[in-house]
């Protein structure tokens, strides 16, 4: 329970870190970046670990097991990703001009 809190911590920062950046750039911000989160982030420390393993594997059979688990992985986190993207109110439309995003971010910067 402590991990799955301070996973939400981390995520609430950063997406608040990342709201004018975000909002300037891609003119939206995303709604389910919490759950998102909580899934894709421990998602990708294993892929990540499970490609230093395959790079470091001196035995082809083995590789084979770790790339297929890998692919397996992968696939997993692109389709819950997907699906939460096709879920109601996704995004928001939260276009910036230059000047709001960059004052923004300037504003989270000293109180962050």
């Amino acid at each position: 329970l402590q991990y799955l809190v301070g996973m939400a911590i981390v995520s609430i920062a950063a997406q608040i870190g990342t709201l004018f950046v975000s909002g300037y750039y891609f003119e939206n911000i995303p709604t389910y970046f919490l759950p998102a989160n909580i899934v894709a982030v421990p998602a990708a420390t294993v892929i990540v670990y499970a490609g230093v393993v395959y790079l470091l594997m001196p035995f082809q059979a083995l590789k084979q097991i770790v790339i297929f688990i890998l692919d397996w992985l992968v696939k997993i986190l692109f389709l819950y990703i997907e699906w939460l993207r096709q879920l109601a109110i996704s995004v928001i439309d939260f276009p910036l001009p230059w000047y709001d995003g960059l004052l923004g971010s300037i504003v989270v910067l000293i109180l962050g």
